[in-house]
């Protein structure tokens, strides 16, 4: 039988606690599926007063994996804010001020980072958490619906509201 490494088991300790804290009601279904747990050194946005999102979620047993987040609020006049993490969660990318209208346009709008190709986002202008079809993401070869099927387990892609925000976090292949 082969031993588990420190990476796995501290993936698996984390993902433990995810779970755990997720169980755990906030008052809003949503909220504690896109914060998940404090208190380990992750980044955390603060959107206002005392609400918090998490934008990603470490995977170290999986370094292909990077994550894309989204935040977007009524008052921002149709623009949103995007970052990319690299597996460990490491900020590889940000823009703040993204037209809606760029992320809906026929061939998607391609974001850089410190990734060697751009990831390209194309999400429908209608689009919100309860449409589960309305975001596409393409990085080199990868093309696929986060929120129909991702590659990668449940935990590191979620969508929805906090507070007036609307949200969503997204595991990619980025290797």
């Amino acid at each position: 039988m082969k031993s588990a490494g420190i990476p796995e088991i501290l993936s698996f300790l984390i993902f433990t606690l995810i779970t755990l804290t997720n169980a755990i009601p906030t008052g809003s279904s949503t909220s504690s599926a896109l914060t998940g747990p404090r208190g380990f050194g992750l980044e955390y946005i603060n959107l206002e007063g005392e609400l918090y999102f998490q934008p990603c979620f470490p995977n170290y047993a999986q370094a292909n994996m990077c994550t894309v987040s989204f935040i977007e609020h009524s008052s921002w006049n149709s623009l949103v804010q995007l970052f990319i993490y690299d597996h460990e969660c490491k900020r590889i990318g940000e823009n703040y001020h993204v037209p809606r209208d760029y992320l809906a346009a026929k061939w998607g709008w391609g974001m850089t980072s410190e990734l060697p190709k751009y990831l390209v986002l194309s999400i429908a202008r209608d689009w919100q958490p309860n449409k589960n079809n309305g975001v596409k993401l393409d990085y080199g070869d990868s093309h696929f619906k986060p929120f129909v099927k991702s590659p990668f387990a449940p935990e590191f892609t979620s969508q929805g509201h906090m507070g007036s925000y609307t949200l969503f976090r997204a595991a990619f292949p980025c290797k």
